[in-house]
């Protein structure tokens, strides 16, 4: 393998944002596979507005018949309407969600003593997420 030359003079370390509410547009999406009998969709969402913008964040659903409703919770929060979604036979293409834009309720939390950040829920762009009590952040 060949010899790469690598600068870590201006590399960042990590920094969790603070949690709260940030507007955030969907990215991409990913169906992964679990680590039980059923895979699951790794959302990707990047932050629209104020000192975070740009930063990724990210939002795991399982297929696990029992874990669908925080799955119907998220299609909700990204504006789907179908009457089947409150079927068995509701068929979707994650990525038929991307550049739909939400509120990501992020939270930190620390893994292998770092703290970092994960997206804990999403509410609707139009302002549902006050509901929560959160202030949006990014958002006068």
């Amino acid at each position: 393998m060949a010899k790469v030359r690598v600068d870590f003079s201006q590399a960042k370390e990590f920094e969790a944002i603070p949690g709260g509410a940030y507007p955030m547009v969907l990215d991409e999406t990913e169906v992964r596979e679990g680590s039980g009998e059923y895979p699951y969709v790794n959302w990707t969402f990047k932050i629209e507005t104020g000192e975070f913008a740009g930063r990724k964040q990210w939002l795991m659903t399982s297929l696990s018949p029992k874990a669908t409703w925080r799955l119907k919770d998220t299609l909700r929060a990204l504006g789907e309407t179908h009457p089947d979604l409150d079927s068995d036979g509701f068929e979707m293409d994650p990525d038929d969600y991307v550049g739909r834009r939400c509120i990501g309720n992020v939270i930190q939390e620390t893994y292998q003593n770092k703290l970092q950040n994960k997206i804990d829920s999403i509410a609707a762009a139009n302002g549902a997420a006050a509901s929560s009590g959160s202030r949006v952040v990014g958002i006068r």
